[in-house]
């Protein structure tokens, strides 16, 4: 084990490296009627646990993680979908992209020790604003850093929200 990790990391070969053992151990690890893809850091293969998966639809020259998984999740047939992530970002192109055929599409940002799962099925459900305003959304929130639904989660109605995001008092 590396007794400095920020000077380990810092190296990308070390990255690479890491991500590789790392992605081969959570393949190898996936629980029986499960399928896990692994894909897109550090300019590495697609890896899957599931050998009947085509990989050949999921490669992809995306550099931002966000856009690997959204593409992940729009072509895959899985009914059920858990986007793992640290930050709530994501949210906002899970919501977007409405061509995903699962029946629930649930986020799970944070630690393992505070766990939390956002349902993502139900923003979407929610959303009925018009395409065109929606199709604002990740444009909102490249220049603003906000999540303009957050009302979902804290249920309060979209308007007040956006309303919020704008004055500084979301």
């Amino acid at each position: 084990m590396p007794s400095n990790w920020n000077d380990f990391l810092a190296l990308s070969e070390n990255k690479q490296d890491l991500s590789a053992f790392l992605s081969d151990e959570l393949i190898k690890a996936t629980p029986s009627g499960k399928t896990v893809v692994v894909a897109g850091c550090l300019g590495m293969d697609v890896n899957v646990s599931d050998p009947e998966v085509d990989v050949n639809i999921l490669k992809s020259n995306h550099e931002e993680a966000d856009t690997i998984v959204v593409l992940h999740s729009i072509h895959t047939e899985a009914e059920h979908i858990v986007v793992s992530a640290r930050d709530t970002d994501i949210a906002v192109f899970l919501a977007h992209f409405n061509k995903m055929e699962c029946k629930t599409l649930w986020l799970k940002p944070g630690t393992s020790k505070k766990p939390k799962y956002i349902p993502i099925h139900e923003i979407r459900r929610t959303l009925t604003l018009e395409q065109s305003v929606l199709d604002t959304i990740p444009a909102f929130h490249a220049i603003t850093g906000l999540i303009p639904f957050y009302c979902v989660f804290s249920f309060r109605p979209f308007k007040e929200n956006i309303m919020g995001c704008i004055s500084g008092t979301p």
